[in-house]
C-alpha cells in the first residue's frame, strides 16, 4: 500500500491524502487552502478565474490524475472520503468528476449542500455516497471504516484504511473535550488489540503552549457568569456551524433567562441537522430561540432563488426594533457581515464575547467587527476552547492504539510530535510512503 500526503505535512488547511493498493486509489479529504503563499487569507473567489489545469499547476489543486472532471485520459479514482464539513477538508470537491463516488456522513453531505445556498463555492461534485459510523465501505482493494469523532464540526470522522494486510489510521480533526467525549472511547474500544501500521495524526494545537483547553460544560459555566451578571445585550461571535458551541450558547441563555438570537444562516443549519441529534432549532418547541435576518444574507438568498428560506422562519423573526426594546434579555450571534445591521441598533451598553480562534482577529473583516464593538463601548470577553485535541489527548490516542509509526499532518509543527514517545516519520507534501 502506498500513501502520499498531497498537502498538510506542514500546513493547517487544504488537507489531502492519496492511498494506492494495486490499481485501486482513494483520496481522503480535498480541502481548500486556508492561506495563500504569502500567508494572507486564501481568496476562494479567485478559483473561478482560472482553468482546472492552471489551478493544478499553481498548486491550489493537488496533482491527482483521474480525479477531476477534465481529466479523461487516466483511470478514475475509486472514491473520495470526506472527514467533515470544514472547507479546509472539503472545499475543492466542486472540481471532482461526476462519476467519482464522494463518501461522507449524511449530515456532512447536508451541510455541504446548504452552504452553497449562502456562499459561492459551487456545487458539490462527484457522485454522492454516504457512510455510517463503524460500518466498513469496500471500494477496489480498500476497506475503509469511518469512526465518529468529537470535533467542532458536526458529523466528523476518523478513518481506518485497510489493504494488503496493512492498516492506516487517519485521525481527521478531533478532540475529547467537546460534547461527545465518548466518541474517542468508542474508537479505542473498537480498535483495541488491532494492529495499526501507520497513524496520520493531526497536530493543530502543537505550537500553542499558552492555549487553555476547557470542556464545553466549563465554557457554558463561564458564559453564564458573564451574561448572567449583565442586564444588557451580549453579542457573541462564533461559527454558525459549530453545533457544540451553539448548544452551549443556547443552554447558557436558557439558564440566564435570555433570548438566543441567531441569523438566518445559523437557523438553516440548526434546522437541517435536527434529525441527527437533539439540538435546539427554530420552532415553537424552543421559545427562547429567535431568528434575525441580516441585510446581506437576505439579499443573497433572494438573489439566488431561495426566497422560500426567508419566509420559513418569519414566525420566529426578531426585528431591529425588538432587539432595541429587549436588548437587556438578548444573547445574539453576530458575524462581520452584520456590521451594517448592528449600526442601526441603538445600544445602551453591553458586552462582546469572542468565541473563535484568536488568529481570525488578524483578518480585515474580523478586525472591523472588533473595532465596531470598541466604538460601541462593549466590554470584551474571550470565552473559547479549541476544536482540536491538545498534545496530552494526542498522546493518549497514540499510547492506546500503539501505531508502529506516526506521520504528522494538519500541523505547522511536525517536529513537536517527538514528545508523543513514538516513532515519528516527518514527511513533505508529495512524498510517498510505502507500507511493505
Amino acid at each position: 500500500m502506498r500513501v502520499r500526503i498531497c498537502r498538510g505535512t506542514h500546513d493547517i488547511g487544504g488537507s489531502c491524502v492519496e492511498l494506492q493498493s494495486g490499481d485501486s486509489r482513494i483520496i481522503i479529504d480535498l480541502g481548500l487552502p486556508l492561506a495563500a503563499k504569502d500567508d494572507s487569507r486564501f481568496d476562494s473567489s479567485t478559483l473561478r478565474l482560472r482553468t482546472g489545469a492552471e489551478l493544478v499547476n499553481s498548486g491550489i489543486l493537488p496533482d491527482i490524475r483521474g480525479l477531476y472532471a477534465w481529466d479523461t485520459e487516466c483511470r478514475r479514482i475509486d472514491a473520495l472520503f470526506l472527514s467533515h464539513a470544514h472547507i479546509d477538508h472539503y472545499g475543492l470537491v466542486n472540481f471532482i468528476s461526476p462519476d467519482v463516488p464522494v463518501y461522507s456522513g449524511e449530515a456532512t453531505r447536508r451541510l455541504m449542500e446548504l452552504t452553497t445556498m449562502f456562499w459561492p463555492l459551487g456545487r458539490v461534485g462527484g457522485k454522492p455516497s454516504t457512510f455510517a459510523n463503524g460500518v466498513p465501505v469496500y471500494t477496489g482493494e480498500f476497506r475503509v471504516t469511518p469512526f465518529l469523532v468529537d470535533h467542532s464540526a458536526f458529523d466528523a470522522y476518523a478513518f481506518l484504511i485497510e489493504a494488503e494486510g496493512k492498516s492506516v489510521f487517519y485521525s481527521g480533526d478531533f478532540r475529547e473535550h467537546g460534547r461527545k467525549p465518548s466518541a474517542l472511547r468508542a474508537i479505542v474500544k473498537a480498535l483495541s488489540g488491532k494492529p495499526v501500521d501507520v497513524m496520520l495524526l493531526e497536530g493543530t494545537t502543537f505550537g500553542r503552549p499558552e492555549e487553555k483547553i476547557l470542556t464545553e460544560k466549563e465554557l457554558e459555566d463561564n458564559l453564564v457568569r458573564v451574561i448572567g451578571s449583565r442586564n444588557e445585550i451580549c453579542l457573541v461571535c462564533s461559527s454558525g456551524q459549530n453545533i457544540d458551541r451553539l448548544v452551549t450558547f443556547y443552554r447558557a441563555a436558557l439558564r440566564c433567562d435570555k433570548i438566543f438570537v441567531v441569523d438566518v444562516y445559523t437557523a438553516v443549519v440548526l434546522d437541517a441537522l435536527r434529525d441527527f441529534a437533539r439540538i435546539p432549532y427554530p420552532s415553537s418547541q424552543y421559545s427562547n430561540l429567535r431568528v434575525f435576518f441580516p441585510y446581506w444574507l437576505s439579499r443573497r438568498l433572494s438573489g439566488s432563488g431561495h426566497v422560500d428560506v426567508l419566509y420559513r422562519y418569519r414566525g420566529l423573526k426578531i426585528t431591529r426594533r425588538e432587539l432595541e426594546e429587549q436588548q437587556r434579555r438578548v444573547l445574539m450571534l453576530v458575524r462581520p457581515s452584520m456590521i451594517g445591521d448592528l449600526r442601526r441598533i441603538n445600544f445602551t451598553g453591553g458586552s462582546f464575547i469572542y468565541s473563535m480562534w484568536l488568529g481570525y482577529q488578524k483578518e480585515p473583516a474580523m478586525a472591523r467587527l472588533l473595532n465596531f464593538a470598541r466604538e460601541q463601548d462593549l466590554e470584551y470577553y474571550y470565552i473559547h476552547t479549541s476544536g482540536h485535541a491538545p498534545p496530552q489527548t494526542l498522546k493518549k490516542l497514540v499510547d492506546t492504539l500503539r501505531p508502529k509509526e506516526v506521520i504528522p499532518i494538519h500541523t505547522f509543527y511536525p517536529d513537536e510530535y517527538q514528545a508523543l514517545g513514538v516513532k515519528v516519520r516527518c514527511m513533505n507534501d508529495g512524498d510517498i510512503y510505502w507500507l511493505n
